[in-house]
Parts: structure tokens; sequence; C-alpha cells
């Protein structure tokens, strides 16, 4: 799981234009006590807060499924 919380992490940084992040952490902003300006604390509040489940993982989907 931390694989993918690192994964999505690379992808708020490396993929989404300044813009993008700007918007990002203004719409995270408006949930929490920190400023837009705080980006890198609502970013690991963002990924703290998200459940990386692995899909593939047998069990997983054993335990998911409907």
């Amino acid at each position: 799981m931390e694989e993918f919380r690192e994964m999505h992490k690379q992808f708020i940084y490396e993929v989404l234009s300044k813009s993008e992040r700007e918007l990002f952490a203004y719409n995270m902003a408006n949930n929490t006590r920190y400023t837009p300006r705080q980006i890198d604390v609502l970013v690991q509040q963002y990924l703290n807060n998200n459940l990386y489940i692995p899909c593939a993982d047998p069990e997983t989907v054993a335990a998911y499924r409907w």
C-alpha cells in the first residue's frame, strides 16, 4: 500500500501542473484548518486520509467480493 501512496504523491508533484496543484491545495484548504500555501501539509493529509487497497491481491479481492 505504501507503494501506491508514494506513486500517488509522485503524480501530484510530477504530473499535475503548478496551477492544478494550486487548485488542489485551495480545495483541500477549504476543508481543513490549513491555508493553500501549506501544500506539502495538505498533500500529506490527503494521502494519509486515502485508503489504498491493491485490488489485484487475491485475498483482498475475496474479502470485497459481493
